[in-house]
């Protein structure tokens, strides 16, 4: 039998961490192990795990998957334990060097993300994110909130839609940021952690979270852009569609964190007007964040 039929034998400690629907334990069996929980509705992200992730466990270093079953009403996936701390709770102790070191390691495992080879079909996703794009604005527009910035967000996105045409499609981590990555205290190597979020979309978007990884370090921020472009030069439009995907991401924070209380709504309104002012509203094509050797360039969207 293995330990998932025999959870109920073993200690579990709730971990409380982040704002998933997914529940979280430590297994204490023969060793320590790290369960998850999932409801159904993360079928097709656990199919995309399955299938690819012994490909980019050769690549990355993450907890892999020992197994996984599924049940009536949810899906049971245990992991390895890694014993290791938060790389934002790590941050502070590093210098500015060693950030940027684990910024460009953490952009280059994206990198090999994106680059595996996959069998699904290609979407329309201009047609389907536009679409996404519409609800979130239609769900903030329905709260009422006295933020006039988010309007610029809005006027953004809705005359950039063309930066959606003819985008590729790659299998997607769905949740890479700085709060999905750890360091290993015996080895200090970067983890990375979550991959019950895959699936499959324009590899850009993806860049929608650099909102957590400059508000960590700047430093970071800029080695994570330069490790995933491997010392190419960086196309503009990457900037364009990065601005765009993190402004979508604003707009749709702002009714996802009504849920959580007023305290994460103001967290939410901070990150709004600290993206303002890395694009200049829009002005800039390279935010201010980014401390690589273009970062001067003149452009505009």
């Amino acid at each position: 039998m293995t330990i998932l039929d025999q959870l109920e034998q073993y200690s579990k400690e709730f971990i409380q961490k982040g704002y998933s629907e997914e529940m979280k334990y430590k297994v204490k069996a023969d060793k320590n192990y790290f369960l998850k929980i999932s409801p159904l509705s993360f079928t097709k992200k656990k199919d995309l795990e399955v299938k690819y992730i012994s490909v980019l466990e050769k690549e990355i270093k993450f907890p892999k998957l020992v197994e996984m079953k599924f049940e009536t009403n949810s899906i049971l996936s245990l992991y390895e334990w890694i014993d290791g701390v938060d790389i934002r709770d790590y941050a502070p102790q590093l210098t500015g060097e060693e950030l940027y070191q684990y910024g460009m390691q953490a952009g280059s495992f994206l990198k090999k993300i994106h680059s595996l080879s996959i069998e699904e079909i290609s979407v329309n996703w201009q047609e389907y994110y536009i679409q996404k794009s519409k609800k979130k604005i239609h769900s903030f527009r329905k709260l009422n909130e006295d933020f006039a910035e988010i309007e610029t967000f809005i006027d953004f996105i809705q005359s950039h839609q063309s930066l959606l045409k003819y985008r590729p499609i790659s299998l997607c981590h769905g949740d890479y940021h700085v709060g999905n990555m750890m360091i290993e205290l015996e080895t200090k190597k970067l983890v990375i952690i979550d991959f019950g979020s895959l699936e499959i979309g324009d590899p850009m978007e993806e860049f929608n979270r650099m909102i957590w990884n400059a508000q960590l370090s700047e430093e970071f921020a800029t080695g994570f852009v330069n490790g995933y472009f491997e010392g190419e030069q960086i196309p503009d439009i990457f900037w364009k569609l990065m601005a765009y995907y993190m402004a979508c991401d604003v707009v749709g924070s702002i009714p996802w964190a009504i849920n959580f209380g007023d305290n994460q709504l103001e967290i939410m309104f901070k990150r709004a007007k600290l993206v303002l002012d890395w694009f200049d509203d829009f002005k800039r094509v390279i935010p201010k964040f980014y401390k690589g050797n273009n970062s001067e360039k003149e452009g505009n969207f």
